[in-house]
């Protein structure tokens, strides 16, 4: 019996915290109501800040909806449905531009190679995010590049560099390609600690060094895996400034 009671209570429970929509042309409102949601929890990241005012108006406009979608549920016939219909409309337009905003943001971000957020996304509610082969795209590059900001794997990176230069050196051989590698490394570390220790000051030097000596590489190595490895840390620094 106790058995019996636990399971009713755990049931209750579990349909007390599922939210219903209106059932009147749920076909329509269950996808707007659901991208809500999805759009809602876009406001905790700051990546999104430029879309904030436009997620809020659609959310706002959407409980609205909602709350005249219940009204109409609550009676078994109303005048007020044919309203509902046009404000459903009315949503779904508002819906379809902030999607296309949404969409774009997300390219800028793959683009930034913001790859590890962009993963975190793939459980969004809405379908403009979830459905984006942003994310796909982003889900595959991170796997192909496996702690790529890692601060270990960029001092390691350095002294195997800095070892190579100074032998390079006694062996009177050195390269610019060497020298400007070894550099850039050295700048990646300290974009690293000035991040660490909040010093915007150091950092923007940091930076700007950096991007330097990248160029450099640019003209002085060939392609290659260290060139490919050195991409990829410069582009993880482009969107995380110091502010």
């Amino acid at each position: 019996m106790l058995r019996v009671v636990l399971i009713g209570l755990i049931l209750s429970f579990h349909l007390m915290a599922e939210e219903f929509y209106p059932k009147f042309y749920a076909s329509m409102g269950d996808v707007l109501y659901n991208d809500a949601k999805g759009f809602e929890l876009l406001l905790q990241s700051d990546y999104f800040k430029k879309e904030f005012t436009d997620i809020r108006a659609y959310l706002l406009l959407s409980s609205e909806t909602k709350k005249l979608g219940y009204k109409i549920d609550s009676k078994n016939r109303s005048p007020e449905r044919i309203e509902y219909v046009k404000a459903l409309r009315f949503l779904n337009l508002q819906n379809t531009l902030i999607s296309a905003k949404i969409s774009r943001r997300l390219e800028v971000l793959f683009k930034q190679s913001q790859y590890d957020y962009l993963s975190t996304l793939r459980n969004n509610r809405a379908l403009c995010v979830k459905e984006s082969t942003v994310l796909t795209r982003a889900l595959e590059r991170k796997n192909e590049i496996p702690n790529r900001n890692s601060s270990i794997d960029i001092n390691t990176l350095f002294y195997k560099y800095k070892k190579e230069l100074l032998k390079a050196r006694e062996d009177e051989n050195s390269s610019e390609c060497l020298n400007d590698l070894t550099a850039l490394y050295h700048y990646f570390i300290e974009i690293k600690v000035a991040q660490e220790e909040y010093n915007c000051k150091d950092f923007d030097e940091a930076y700007e060094q950096m991007r330097g000596y990248y160029h450099a590489i640019k003209m002085n190595c060939t392609k290659g895996d260290d060139i490919d490895q050195a991409d990829i840390v410069y582009k993880s620094y482009l969107s995380k400034r110091c502010y």
